[in-house]
């Protein structure tokens, strides 16, 4: 390792806008080995989860953001009506969560 870009092969690879900047960025070869890693997952590593949760996440956020629009949510009468009723608090939490759409179904992701 030189610490320099292989400035031949940078630019075989990229167009000239891309190896400008590819260029720009300092090779820091230090204690640090290199490594892939996925952000979404606590471990580093990339899997069907890790991707799901990514997805849900982005639809979960689009769909709030629609929900918090002037009369994007429920009346507060449907809410005072989910709480009042006498199932477990888990059921209540899922049918929040349903009438909010942020249970991570199929059709949601898709």
């Amino acid at each position: 390792m030189t610490g320099f870009w292989d400035e031949e092969l940078i630019r075989s690879i990229f167009i000239s806008v891309d190896v400008d900047r590819i260029l720009q960025i300092p090779l820091n070869y230090g204690a640090f080995e290199d490594f892939i890693t996925c952000h979404p997952d606590h471990k580093g590593f990339f899997s069907v989860k890790s991707a799901y949760k990514v997805q849900w996440i982005r639809s979960f956020q689009a769909h709030a953001t629609v929900m918090a629009r002037p009369g994007g949510s429920r009346t507060p009468a449907v809410w005072s009506t989910l709480w009042k009723q006498k199932v477990p608090r888990k059921i209540q939490k899922f049918c929040w969560r349903s009438l909010h759409g942020i249970i991570p179904l199929k059709s949601i992701l898709m």
